[in-house]
């Protein structure tokens, strides 16, 4: 399909174009903010067009011309695609219009809202694929003038989704996804504190490692998304070794996902969230890098997967015959369990094996009989299930499962 792009009614002259009637932000503009009381009704904004980074494209750059209304670092937008099918995607971008005109009128909203009050800045429709170049994909406008801008999203089978954009000194990248639902986050980093979303807590050091002021380059990368309709309470505990390096609470907007530095590999860690009466809490011990998407939502909290995710199980024998059993829990129940004997080199494949997303606790053993425990190979292991994958199971010397997409 042909990419449609409108970008405040004209993009045909290069350099720098001159719009009027714009809204007025500053860094501490929320979504309730209409105070123009600093701004003349005479300012203007600008689209700036820049150099890319893939020397292709060039990269426009909304701004105010006043400069103590713009942030250092402009947002970007990405959409990305979840799943198997091609999803063609559209975002439109408004801003608040405080001088009451309506010169162009965006889609009423899924709550029925009118968003007649607001101001389009950028309408662009791309086409993103499951993998390859296309998966992902910058829209070439970024946003530099500080604020807060409506965000709406629709796909060609008809799905709609509104959210936020905020452009301040805290957020970053906003990332639109479409799967078998629309998602739109933007994250802050926390090292603890994150800006005016950070309320208070408390940090301890983690070895010779200046964790959470900087993380690892692989281990436990923790991100915790607040999906609500408003800004909620968050309470985020992490333990290492049984030693608590981490309380922090935190107060971030719809939309906004709390990300952390990761901790190093090797260790055994204890993740707990608290927001409300809701409580969640896993452990995890490892030895691969492993990304812990947390969700807080209307339904309580959990982890960040898509509705639709499954898991078939493979199980692949390396060694002597011998037989190979996983179970697999969440929350102290059984949920799936396979046993099978096999040959060297063989493999038993289970369609569906997990189903739903989640946290799953594995439990595997592998030996020539169930009840030879002297030579009984064990292995216990947590995985994150978030959208469609394999589980694999590998006996060689020893035994262990993993998630492969």
């Amino acid at each position: 399909m042909p990419t449609r792009r409108t970008v405040l009614a004209a993009l045909t002259t290069v350099g720098t174009a001159t719009f009027s009637g714009c809204g007025s932000f500053d860094n501490t503009a929320n979504d309730d903010s209409t105070n123009s009381t600093s701004e003349k009704a005479t300012e203007t904004s600008a689209l700036s067009e820049t150099a890319s980074t893939d020397g292709v494209n060039t990269a426009q750059v909304y701004r105010a011309q006043d400069p103590a209304r713009n942030v250092d670092s402009p947002v970007n937008i990405f959409v990305r695609a979840a799943g198997s099918t091609l999803r063609y995607v559209t975002v439109v971008i408004t801003q608040r219009n405080q001088h009451g005109k309506t010169d162009n009128i965006t889609p009423r909203n899924t709550t029925g809202e009118s968003t007649t009050a607001r101001k389009e800045i950028l309408s662009e429709s791309v086409t993103v694929a499951s993998t390859g170049r296309t998966h992902q994909r910058q829209i070439p406008i970024s946003i530099a003038r500080a604020g807060v801008y409506t965000v709406h999203v629709s796909t060609a089978d008809r799905q709609q989704k509104n959210g936020v954009v905020r452009v301040d000194a805290v957020h970053n990248d906003l990332t639109i996804t479409a799967g078998p639902s629309i998602r739109i986050r933007q994250p802050v980093r926390c090292t603890p504190d994150c800006g005016k979303i950070g309320v208070r807590g408390n940090t301890m050091p983690l070895d010779d490692t200046q964790w959470p002021q900087t993380g690892a380059l692989t281990g436990y990368t923790l991100k915790i998304a607040n999906t609500t309709s408003m800004s909620r309470k968050i309470t985020v505990i992490i333990d290492v070794d049984d030693r608590r390096v981490l309380e922090y609470a935190y107060r971030p907007p719809a939309g906004t996902v709390l990300q952390f530095p990761s901790i190093p590999p090797l260790r055994k860690i204890r993740i707990t969230v608290k927001s409300g009466n809701d409580r969640w809490e896993s452990m995890f011990d490892g030895t691969r890098p492993t990304i812990i998407p947390a969700i807080v939502s209307a339904d309580g909290i959990g982890i960040d997967g898509w509705s639709d995710a499954t898991a078939d199980l493979r199980m692949r024998n390396e060694r002597a015959p011998r037989e190979v059993t996983v179970r697999a829990q969440q929350n102290g129940r059984d949920v799936a369990t396979a046993s099978t004997r096999l040959d060297q080199g063989a493999i038993k494949r289970i369609s569906n094996f997990l189903r739903g997303p989640g946290a799953y606790q594995l439990f595997i053993t592998a030996g020539p009989t169930s009840s030879d425990s002297a030579r009984l190979l064990k292995q216990q292991r947590t995985v994150l299930l978030t959208e469609t994958s394999t589980l694999l199971i590998r006996a060689r010397d020893g035994v262990d499962g993993f998630l492969i997409n």
